[in-house]
């Protein structure tokens, strides 16, 4: 599990660089936080959800970043307005279908979870967009975005993080 685990994150390395790194040590990362421990079979459900996540979210927050300028508004920033949530559910969707290998009960999981997840990520959904769209604005900001979403990652992992008892 562990070499599975760490194979994952190594891949995720390989194809999206540092970004994907920050993205899929993130989710044993922020996992480990949430649980107050990991074991190796939740390392490596979590370093395959976190490898899964990585492109989706590197490949989302550089389109977020151009939307203001293919709609002739070059001086205006943009959120993660529509990004974020749908991030959200796809994370549970990939939480749940990792975790339990089967999409029967997704449903019922999403309903469960999706808007407690919304709600606990809310504030950090608005730092973030903040700080993607102020590296838009001032592309000098660049360099300090990483450090910031490696950080942000983790307490999003953190923040979704269904209780023990509720996860099913």
């Amino acid at each position: 599990n562990a070499i599975i685990g760490s194979a994952a994150i190594a891949a995720s390395y390989a194809l999206w660089g540092l970004d994907g790194l920050s993205v899929s040590a993130s989710f044993p990362a922020g996992a480990a936080i949430a649980d107050r421990e990991l074991k190796s079979k939740n390392f490596r459900d979590e370093s395959i959800i976190g490898a899964l996540f990585a492109p989706l979210s590197i490949y989302g927050i550089n389109a977020i970043k151009h939307v203001p300028a293919s709609l002739g508004l070059d001086t205006l920033t943009t959120t993660f307005g529509a990004y974020v949530p749908i991030m959200n559910g796809i994370y549970y969707g990939l939480d749940y279908l990792i975790k339990n290998k089967t999409f029967n009960g997704m449903g019922s999981y999403l309903k469960k979870h999706y808007s407690k997840g919304f709600k606990e990520t809310f504030f950090l959904n608005i730092v973030a967009s903040a700080a993607v769209g102020a590296t838009y604005a001032m592309p000098f900001l660049d360099p300090y975005l990483f450090p910031f979403m490696a950080v942000a990652n983790i307490l999003y992992r953190v923040r979704l993080s269904p209780k023990k008892e509720e996860h099913s």
